[in-house]
């Protein structure tokens, strides 16, 4: 597995772009792109420390993605929520520093540890979405999904996270059959 990333990342070094990669029966594009530019550009070089740097890098940037995710989550329009959402936010970045999943993916430059990255951009920018309805933030939402889908596979079940999150914020603010007639004709487009 590692020898094909490497391999994959030389190919983009070398001029071949792709966003889905066949070899070792197919690969999403995202990290190759990363081991290349840490490769090339730290004057790396192709080998299993341009991997486990890649992998390192991303799970630390999943830690204060974690600690953005629970604020989001659990609000921060009172003094209350803020606090709750700041000690939540660093325990759970906390617990998954010390994680041996997370440590052991990060060291051994697994491109798995984007998920969990992922899946906290996800749930929080889908708590935003179902709290503020603003369309800055389904448009974020749309493009961490996206992008998701370059970063591992396991990504591809993310947007049903977040259909179901919004779709029930959304039939909570049915309170009729008047209501609910305004809601489709609104998500159609007519509204």
């Amino acid at each position: 597995d590692h020898i094909e990333k490497l391999l994959d990342a030389v190919k983009v070094s070398e001029g071949y772009y792709a966003v889905f990669f066949p070899n070792n029966g197919g690969r999403e594009a995202f990290q190759m792109y990363v081991v290349a530019f840490i490769a090339d550009a730290l004057n790396v070089g192709f080998n299993f420390n341009a991997l486990k740097i890649a992998s390192a890098i991303e799970g630390l940037i999943t830690l204060p993605a974690l600690w953005w995710m629970a604020r989001q989550i659990i609000g921060t329009d009172t003094e209350e929520r803020r606090r709750r959402g700041n000690w939540i936010g660093l325990s759970l970045a906390a617990l998954v520093a010390i994680s041996s999943w997370h440590v052991m993916l990060s060291r051994l430059a697994l491109r798995i540890v984007l998920t969990p990255l992922t899946a906290a951009l996800v749930l929080g920018f889908t708590a935003r979405c179902m709290r503020h309805n603003r369309l800055r933030d389904y448009l974020v939402l749309g493009i961490v999904l996206g992008a998701g889908i370059y970063f591992y596979q396991a990504n591809r079940m993310l947007p049903l996270i977040a259909v179901a999150g919004i779709g029930l914020a959304l039939l909570g603010t049915v309170r009729s059959p008047r209501d609910f007639g305004a809601l489709i004709v609104e998500l159609i487009g007519f509204g």
